[in-house]
């Protein structure tokens, strides 16, 4: 009988390591605390929609291609977007048309 409770003492203790031992979780990446998810705000400036633009497009027409735009000046509009991977420095796009007697005539684009 005695041999018996030990063996049981035995498998009980094997079966609570066994859990312990399976619940521990070792590949925690420190450098990821906090987690910060990604940000992106501001109008998506298309490549391929802005290779689209020519002078003399009217407002209507450059809107109708690249949608509202963020700021509108006079005769300046701004299309921004700002996109923020985590852990990573900020990246800032804008992109600036100039329309003259409500023709585009210049635009220019900073990354």
């Amino acid at each position: 009988m005695l041999t018996y409770l030990k063996t049981g003492k035995f498998i009980f203790y094997l079966i609570i390591a066994t859990l312990i031992n399976g619940c521990q979780y070792n590949g925690l990446d420190l450098a990821n605390l906090p987690y910060y998810p990604d940000i992106e705000q501001g109008r998506i400036i298309d490549i391929k929609k802005t290779k689209l633009l020519r002078e003399g497009l009217t407002s209507d027409q450059v809107q109708i291609l690249l949608g509202k735009p963020i700021i509108i000046k006079e005769d300046t509009w701004e299309y921004i977007n700002y996109y923020k991977k985590s852990n990573e420095e900020p990246k800032i796009t804008k992109l600036t048309l100039l329309f003259v007697d409500n023709k585009l005539k210049i635009w220019y684009k900073k990354p």
